[in-house]
């Protein structure tokens, strides 16, 4: 079974299980550690009809995520750009892994949702073709910090090397208590 799942990995190296390849490196792995930078601005997590147009709220702000299924069009952007009556929930948080990531690397969302899910922090996360991009709940996020710390992984209030959003966040104290973003 463990081989067919191995044959099976399609999802970006996402699996928690391991490929045989000799480039093979795992997020997951207690000796690797990851650098997340804090995405400036508060998210909200929206759902529309399957059927729905996009609307042009969603594409308004510097990071927004969009998909499509036969059930629904769900939407992550800036809640302050959501209108009355749209079914959302936040406002979220985003801490952006910093890449781009190989496609070889494995466990990379394992490596971050295991321990917070430990802490009873809920996560939704956005895949893109360079990186991996998890929001946690305003309200955890201080937590989720010491958390991803605690698992060995660094967190940064800026974004470098020009990769996500071309914003900073600069009143975020590293050491400290994280302050309302957005």
């Amino acid at each position: 079974m463990k081989k067919y799942l191995e044959k099976r990995s399609l999802w970006r190296g996402r699996m928690p299980f391991r490929r045989t390849t000799r480039n093979d490196r795992s997020a997951s792995d207690p000796n690797r550690s990851l650098t997340l930078d804090v995405i400036p601005g508060s998210f909200a997590i929206c759902r529309l009809g399957s059927e729905d147009a996009l609307p042009v709220w969603v594409t308004q702000g510097a990071f927004f995520s969009v998909t499509r299924t036969p059930a629904e069009l769900s939407a992550v952007c800036d809640v302050a750009a959501v209108p009355p009556g749209v079914k959302a929930e936040g406002p979220w948080l985003a801490l952006a892994v910093r890449g781009p990531l190989d496609f070889n690397i494995t466990g990379v969302l394992a490596g971050l949702a295991t321990p917070l899910a430990s802490a009873g922090i809920s996560i939704f996360a956005v895949s893109t073709y360079d990186t991996d991009y998890v929001l946690v709940r305003r309200h955890d996020i201080d937590q989720a910090v010491r958390v991803l710390r605690e698992a060995g992984h660094n967190i940064s209030a800026a974004q470098r090397g020009g990769r996500g959003p071309s914003t900073h966040c600069t009143g975020w104290p590293l050491g400290g208590t994280v302050s309302p973003l957005g």
